[in-house]
């Protein structure tokens, strides 16, 4: 993270900012509250088009409605700042992509099936309660998952893409669709994201190798997924996710009774299973994606302590030089 003394600014709502580091959305800001509770506040630019500020004003509301353990939750936000921003309990674990690529799972090989099996039942069953909320994600991918103590987190629900991003499916793992005004995300879409994320975890290759690593459009209309070296278990489901038709994918909720095994006893809940999973198996190591020093208060700020210390002084010493001579 780092910090701009002179342009960031110094308290978002009740945010006191710490600094700042990368986001694709905007602007990403380390900041602690009253209490001095750790959050991300995320703000975003004002020269977004105004379709893509209408789609969050939109969509954040329901998205802070969510509670799921495998959704990160929205803690505040105001849509109709200057700078519209919200707010999410910072997560101290690191998004997939500053994964160390030979290590991408905490604390084990990216090849171990176990937690590539975890994984992939974390992610959808964060998509699971995404979708029944009446939403979708449109943005599941390496940036936007984060593996922490207690299994996968899904970040940025109800933000959606940004309207200007480069569809590199090596750190993009979505359809190679023009994002724009006329787009409507789709839970169908996210499943697709599921399926190529869930193989380049596992893999370290995408499902759809084209030149460059990235992947082909040609493969993904044929229907010819590479699912090589994917644990047995996994292969039918993912293969079904990147069905080339959306319509014929399957429901991130019927993906989480597959994956659990609850479509064979309606007595179980899918989401306990889960949670019982990785209660049971889950051993992440605790990680620290971001560590923030201390912040030193921007100039301005610093300026106008040192006079107003000053300040006091002065006024007092003249106010007895005048009783003095008075």
């Amino acid at each position: 993270m780092t910090v701009n003394v002179f342009k960031d600014p110094w308290k978002i709502g009740p945010y006191t900012i710490q600094g700042r580091y990368f986001s694709v959305h905007g602007t990403s800001f380390g900041a602690t509250d009253r209490s001095r509770r750790w959050f991300t506040v995320q703000r975003f630019d004002t020269s977004l088009p105004p379709w893509y500020l209408r789609s969050l004003r939109e969509n954040l509301p329901a998205a802070r409605r969510i509670s799921s353990p495998r959704v990160l939750p929205i803690a505040d936000m105001d849509l109709d700042a200057a700078s519209p921003w919200y707010a999410h309990p910072y997560l101290d674990a690191p998004p997939i992509q500053f994964s160390d690529p030979g290590d991408r799972l905490p604390g084990t090989p990216a090849s171990e099936p176990l937690r590539t099996r975890l994984v992939a039942l974390g992610l959808i069953e964060a998509l699971a309660d995404i979708h029944a909320a009446g939403l979708a994600h449109g943005d599941l991918g390496p940036l936007t998952v984060f593996l922490g103590a207690r299994g996968p987190v899904v970040a940025d629900t109800g933000v959606g893409p940004g309207p200007v991003r480069a569809v590199r499916w090596t750190h993009d793992p979505r359809l190679p669709e023009q994002v724009g005004p006329d787009e409507v995300l789709h839970p169908a879409d996210d499943v697709f994201a599921w399926g190529v994320l869930v193989t380049l975890l596992h893999t370290s290759r995408n499902p759809y190798p084209g030149e460059g690593g990235e992947g082909s459009v040609t493969k993904v209309e044929q229907g010819e997924p590479v699912l090589d070296g994917l644990p047995e278990d996994l292969v039918e489901p993912v293969r079904a996710a990147l069905h080339p038709d959306r319509d014929r994918r399957p429901t991130a909720a019927a993906l989480l009774d597959r994956l659990t095994g609850a479509d064979a006893d309606p007595r179980l809940d899918p989401r306990e299973v889960s949670r019982a999973a990785f209660a049971e198996h889950w051993r992440a190591s605790r990680t620290t994606f971001v560590r923030w020093g201390r912040r030193e208060r921007p100039l301005e700020h610093r300026l106008e302590t040192y006079v107003l210390i000053l300040a006091v002084p002065v006024i007092a010493i003249g106010a007895l030089v005048g009783w003095l001579t008075g």
